[in-house]
């Protein structure tokens, strides 16, 4: 009894203390669409095995955004949504257990010049924010820059990239590109499709060239073997963390979900000594 009032207690005051704001994590992808929906979807997935919940955003202009994969498809968008004043439940689809998928806009938010719009959908956003303990942002730099929504902006960044030459430059250019807008802000690498000797390889160097040159310490994340079975569910729309929990990829994502979990606790415990003495 005493136990479970404890816990009650810590629950109580990690919510007045601000311990239950979602963390969001902007996803920037020099892989493929296929790829970056699979890494999306799956650690979405883990997240949620994990014991949270995750709101999946669309923020992207692609016609291969993770948006794609709601089954049925979204019948409007956030900025629809706020611009008509209707309730944000029309644009917000349960796409599997504990996972929302929503799309922000139809149209490219760095052409909106009045912003008075941009601020009504900022407080859209800021509504949804109980929901969910993660959000996933999808977005692609070269089809639009949502970074001019403070609740983007203030986002973390997960870069995805790959052994391809292409992908690293890819990956390096967007993280420069942000820095200038942005400024310094946590930032961090996943290497997909590559075994793990080349992703520490590629993490390495990366990390060596961003502090170097953009002083900017980049944390990895590790990395997601290929596998074909991830590519499969993609395609379908789900999971493989949980369609096949037991393949290496499913066990990689899982990986990575603890890694975010334990920084978001660690974050919470960093509040206060209350909560260090309730969980005592």
């Amino acid at each position: 009894m005493l136990e479970s009032r404890g816990r009650d207690q810590a629950e109580g005051l990690r919510r007045i203390l601000g311990g239950h704001q979602p963390r969001r994590l902007v996803v920037l992808s020099a892989v493929t669409s296929a790829q970056k929906n699979a890494v999306l979807l799956n650690l979405a997935a883990a997240l949620v095995n994990a014991g949270s919940e995750v709101q999946l955003l669309d923020a992207s202009q692609s016609p291969t955004g993770i948006s794609t994969h709601a089954k049925p498809p979204l019948q409007t968008c956030l900025w629809s949504v706020a611009q008509h004043q209707q309730g944000h439940e029309l644009a917000v689809r349960e796409h599997a257990r504990g996972v929302r998928l929503a799309k922000l806009s139809e149209l490219p938010l760095q052409d909106v010049r009045d912003a008075s719009e941009l601020d009504v959908l900022s407080q859209l956003l800021r509504m949804l924010r109980p929901a969910s303990n993660f959000w996933l942002i999808d977005v692609q730099m070269e089809q639009d820059n949502p970074f001019v929504l403070p609740e983007i902006a203030q986002s973390e960044l997960i870069v995805l990239v790959s052994s391809l030459p292409n992908s690293i430059k890819l990956a390096y250019a967007q993280i420069k590109a942000l820095q200038a807008q942005l400024g310094q802000r946590p930032c961090h690498l996943l290497v997909v499709g590559s075994t793990g000797e080349q992703a520490d390889l590629i993490q390495q160097n990366m990390a060596m060239v961003t502090s170097r040159y953009l002083a900017l310490t980049l944390t990895p994340l590790g990395s997601i073997p290929a596998d074909e079975q991830l590519a499969q569910a993609e395609m379908a729309g789900c999971a493989l963390v949980d369609t096949n929990p037991v393949a290496d990829a499913s066990a990689a994502f899982r990986k990575v979900a603890g890694q975010l979990i334990g920084r978001t606790s660690q974050a919470s415990d960093a509040l206060g000594s209350p909560l260090a003495a309730l969980k005592a």
